[in-house]
């Protein structure tokens, strides 16, 4: 259910070309990336570029790479790699 919730958001967000998401829509697409709940979720260094996103999201002392990037005009795809140093 949570991926299906993270996919509609992702693409509700790209078709309506809002721009930049909040905090609480970053915490929400993390959270089903890094397996936190989205409370338990610290985002930063939030940058916005023309077709994709960035942020750093932290959860129980490990701090992830988080990003989503347009990959059509109705879709996206968001990925979170754990920091290793």
């Amino acid at each position: 259910m949570r991926i299906v919730k993270v996919l509609i958001l992702i693409v509700v967000m790209l078709l309506s070309g809002c721009g930049a998401w909040s905090k609480e829509q970053l915490m929400d697409v993390s959270s089903g990336k890094i397996g936190c709940s989205p409370s338990e979720i610290q985002i930063s260094d939030h940058k916005v570029n023309a077709t994709s996103e960035t942020w750093v999201a932290k959860c129980e002392d490990k701090v992830y790479i988080c990003s989503a990037v347009q990959t059509s005009s109705s879709s996206g795809e968001v990925s979170c790699t754990l920091k290793t140093h």
